[in-house]
């Protein structure tokens, strides 16, 4: 099972630009956000509760919200982005305090709730609080769902299981109560190599809902991560080997690097012709476990998945009657890229929150609307001497003109003869 994978050694490259080491893969731009503090933390750092130890590093990544414009499209939507949107984090629990709204439902997975920083970290790009003058989530206003579906691991160093009854039974829940949200949607920031025929019934049932699923696309294993820019392992397309990605009506998310870096994404993420959207994550600012304020130093899907899950509750809120389908519509319609031309690792391209929010429907991108039908009033008599008519008429017309003419004319010529 590939399920909220580390990527190690892209971490510990990433980590080595952080402080001044050479770079084999990515290059980093000299600034830094103008919210980092000088000093920060990886979001992996502190993968337990005791955080005693954790040696701060220097991590000034480019800003991946300027390249979505975040903020402007935050700005845009003219009322706390997210609010009136619940979004449900599938993960390994959230840590308080992060969040301005979070539920902790009576449900209870079928495994115990895991001390771990991926859950914290998804719910700090979705919705987080602003602290220490950095910003908070993309969607602060949205109120979340916290649905623990892990296992806590035994080292600070080791990922915690995942399973897919976990995760179907927490979907269970979620249709369960479906009602109470108007809005709503679910991320999964988790892959699985199989799918089973109750996680697609679970999750056909929210998509008719109406409920907005956001999946991971897809990473490489650390037995396929390669330092050649073209790996030399790993599917040549993935489209049905990650799930929940793999089904209709999911929105699969893929990564990318963020603009100002080099190096190729291909060797963290599998390519997968079933993405239809994707975001740059590394240098993004989330929380640790404990709730420290952290740096996300990964380009891995799973924090594609929660930013664009993020997105889709900013939409949602700027446009509260919309229908989940015209709010994912915007999404992809509006990307970096094509939608008519997907990528396998970018889909249509990377989000662009702005235009998302402001771009008219009508822009010459979106599909004309369905002409309207029309009542059935049966097919009416062929009318064989219409043509015959026409051609009368006219003729009748020319003739009728002549004799007008020549009348007025007669007695002027006659006098002219006399």
């Amino acid at each position: 099972m590939r399920a909220q994978r580390h990527l190690t050694a892209a971490a510990a490259v990433l980590l080595a630009l952080g402080t001044g080491a050479g770079s084999a893969v990515v290059g980093v731009v000299t600034a830094p956000p103008a919210y980092a503090a000088e000093r920060s933390v990886p979001c992996r750092s502190v993968a337990t509760v005791d955080d005693a130890g954790v040696k701060s590093v220097d991590l000034s990544y480019p800003d991946p919200y300027d390249e979505m414009r975040i903020a402007d499209a935050q700005r845009a939507v003219g009322r706390t982005p997210g609010s009136g949107v619940t979004v449900a984090v599938l993960d390994s629990g959230i840590w308080p305090g992060v969040a301005a709204h979070v539920l902790r439902p009576s449900f209870k997975p079928s495994q115990t709730p895991g001390k771990y920083y991926h859950g914290t970290t998804v719910a700090g790009l979705i919705a987080g609080k602003a602290t220490g003058g950095a910003p908070g989530g993309i969607a602060p206003g949205a109120t979340l769902i916290d649905l623990p579906v892990s296992t806590a691991p035994q080292t600070g160093d080791e990922e915690p299981a995942v399973s897919r009854p976990s995760v179907e039974a927490a979907l269970h829940y979620l249709n369960a109560t479906r009602s109470k949200y108007s809005h709503l949607v679910v991320n999964l920031s988790v892959e699985f190599d199989t799918g089973s025929p109750v996680l697609r019934r679970e999750i056909r049932r929210l998509v008719r809902s109406g409920a907005i699923v956001v999946a991971a696309a897809g990473n490489r294993t650390e037995s396929e991560e390669t330092t050649s820019p073209t790996p030399s392992a790993g599917p040549a397309d993935a489209r049905d080997q990650v799930f929940p990605a793999a089904y209709p009506g999911v929105v699969a998310v893929g990564a990318t690097l963020t603009e100002g870096m080099s190096g190729d994404v291909s060797q963290y993420v599998v390519p997968n012709s079933a993405t239809d959207v994707a975001a740059p994550p590394v240098g993004a600012h989330s929380y640790t476990l404990t709730g420290r304020p952290c740096i996300v130093d990964e380009p891995t899907t799973s924090w594609s998945t929660a930013e664009v899950s993020g997105v889709l509750a900013l939409l949602a809120s700027a446009y509260p009657k919309a229908s989940a389908g015209e709010i994912v519509d915007r999404l992809l319609r509006t990307a970096s890229g094509r939608e008519d031309v997907p990528g396998r690792y970018t889909g249509a391209g990377v989000v662009q929150a702005y235009d998302a929010v402001t771009r008219p429907l009508d822009d010459g991108r979106t599909a004309a609307p369905a002409p309207v039908a029309r009542a059935n009033l049966g097919r009416p008599e062929r009318d064989v001497l219409r043509g015959t008519r026409h051609a009368a008429l006219w003729w009748g017309l020319v003739g009728g003109g002549a004799l007008v003419l020549g009348l007025v004319l007669r007695p002027l010529l006659s006098r002219r003869r006399r």
